[in-house]
């Protein structure tokens, strides 16, 4: 057996799931839900699998606590009178906001939850922030949640920061997994 075909390469597994979730995403992209749903599903029992060998793992959690998130529709809007840059771009219409995702990605001091933004696509990782990583009953309410509950529309105003959810049935096999194995 080669070490590519070695179950115990941990290394070999771990690109294993992370092509199993990109190819599941691309098929949910393609309105493929039902092959979507297996390639989620196959890359959840890699990461139950790896898990189930080492919980405090935090690399094998990340896997379980990955949320990426496509943005349309995006509105901006200044609160209030400013001279910035930034300002002065937001009123000339300069900035593209049809491609969010390439704001956040040269965005200074970005927080390090914040792994990937490119286009229209932004992926947070959980276990990049410390209170979140090292508190384990909430890793495993994320590792329940993130399959089934999406962001719907994030909205602010000069106080607040609201977040509306959305359900997600297609994500509900990967959550009973994670309800499965205690994780």
């Amino acid at each position: 057996m080669s070490r590519d075909d070695d179950p115990t390469n941990t290394e070999m597994v771990t690109t294993q799931a992370t092509l199993r979730e990109k190819v599941g995403i691309m098929l949910f992209e393609r309105h493929d839900y039902a092959g979507a749903s297996a390639e989620f599903t196959a890359c959840e029992a890699v990461w139950s699998q790896l898990t189930a060998r080492d919980a405090t793992n935090t690399l094998w959690s990340r896997g379980r606590s990955m949320i990426a998130n496509k943005l349309g529709d995006v509105k901006l809007a200044l609160i209030g009178d400013s001279e910035s840059p930034i300002a002065t771009l937001i009123k000339s219409g300069a900035l593209d906001l049809s491609k969010p995702g390439n704001l956040v990605k040269f965005l200074p001091k970005r927080p390090p939850a914040i792994v990937e933004a490119e286009d229209d696509r932004i992926v947070l990782d959980l276990m990049k922030v410390p209170a979140i990583a090292n508190n384990a009953p909430l890793r495993r309410l994320i590792a329940v949640l993130t399959p089934v509950v999406n962001i719907r529309a994030i909205e602010t105003d000069r106080d607040h920061i609201y977040v509306a959810l959305k359900a997600s049935p297609g994500g509900l096999p990967r959550a009973i997994t994670a309800l499965r194995n205690g994780v």
